[in-house]
C-alpha cells in the first residue's frame, strides 16, 4: 500500500513539473516574440515533452524554426545561424547565439537574458521579462 502511494505521488509530481516547465517556456517565448502569430521552435531533446496551449508549435526542421531550445549538449553546426534559448548557464556562456536561459537551481527556476545578444538579434522582450536582463 505504501509503495502504491509513493508511486502515485511520484507520477503526479512528474506530471506537474512538466506542466510548470511548459508554462514557463510559454511565457518566455511569448515575451520574446510578442507580436508573432505563430512561434515555431525546434527542441534538441526529443524526450522533452511540452504542453503548449497557445500559438507555439514544435517543428522538426531547424530551418523552419524561430528559435531553438537547446535542452542538452546536442549542439549541431546547423544551429550556428539560429537564435538559441538554452537550459543551462554553462551553455548560455558557451554559445554566442544563445540569447537567454531557463534552468533550475536549488529547486527554483532561474531566467536570464543577455542584453547584448538580444540587441544583436534585434529582439525587444516584453516588460514583464525585463527584470531578467543582464
Amino acid at each position: 500500500m505504501r509503495k502504491i502511494i509513493i508511486l502515485l505521488l511520484l507520477i503526479v509530481n512528474f506530471g506537474l513539473s512538466q506542466d510548470i516547465n511548459s508554462k514557463l517556456y510559454e511565457k518566455i517565448l511569448k515575451g520574446i516574440f510578442p507580436s508573432a502569430e505563430e512561434i515555431s521552435i525546434y527542441v534538441t531533446d526529443e524526450e522533452e515533452k511540452f504542453n503548449f496551449k497557445s500559438n507555439i508549435k514544435i517543428v522538426r526542421v531547424i530551418e523552419n524554426s524561430n528559435l531553438i531550445l537547446l535542452n542538452s549538449e546536442n549542439y549541431n553546426k546547423k544551429f550556428k545561424n539560429k537564435i538559441l534559448f538554452v537550459s543551462s548557464y554553462k551553455n548560455l556562456i558557451k554559445y554566442e547565439n544563445a540569447i537567454g536561459a531557463l534552468y533550475w537551481k536549488k529547486g527554483r527556476p532561474q531566467i536570464i537574458f543577455l542584453k547584448d545578444r538580444l540587441k544583436k538579434y534585434g529582439l525587444e522582450i516584453e516588460p514583464y521579462l525585463s527584470k531578467y536582463i543582464e
